[in-house]
């Protein structure tokens, strides 16, 4: 299954913002954060029926996403690393400068939503666009990356 998907397009979609950067803030992480940067991403997947051929989904999932994104700002930030050299330590903090978030469009035609749903231990990883992504990683990747597959008669929205 995984040699059926191929990447047709990979963007960063930036939040809808204001222009003088006056909704830039910083999050600063707590300990209790700081135990999950050293896991790998979470995957989830949602399946949706095929669209109207008409209506250019991808498009349309672009620009609500960007609208989502001045609501849940931070996931268009990045990880920022402090080394604190006064006592050797490092502080974390989202910086959220809405740099965006990676959307993957990827094309599966000839994979129906049966064959997802009956391989489901086949190898997945072709589905989501951060495999093996730590989340310490967001000092250099998107802290949220969304795959859009479209399949045979459906398609397939992986984080």
């Amino acid at each position: 299954m995984a040699d059926d998907v191929v990447v047709v397009s990979e963007t960063i979609v930036r939040p809808e913002s204001n222009e003088d950067g006056s909704d830039r803030v910083k999050i600063h992480l707590t300990p209790w954060d700081l135990i999950f940067l050293r896991t790998e991403y979470a995957q989830r997947a949602l399946i949706f029926p095929k669209p109207d051929p008409k209506v250019n989904v991808i498009s349309q999932l672009k620009s609500s996403l960007s609208a989502a994104l001045k609501i849940v700002y931070p996931f268009a930030g990045r990880l920022v690393k402090i080394r604190n050299e006064d006592d050797e330590t490092a502080s974390f903090y989202i910086d959220c400068d809405g740099s965006g978030v990676k959307f993957v469009h990827a094309d599966a035609k000839t994979v129906s939503v049966s064959d997802v749903l009956e391989r489901s231990g086949d190898n997945w990883n072709a589905f989501f666009p951060a495999n093996g992504v730590e989340s310490l990683e967001g000092v250099t990747e998107s802290l949220l990356a969304l795959q859009v597959t479209e399949l045979k008669d459906g398609i397939l929205i992986g984080n």
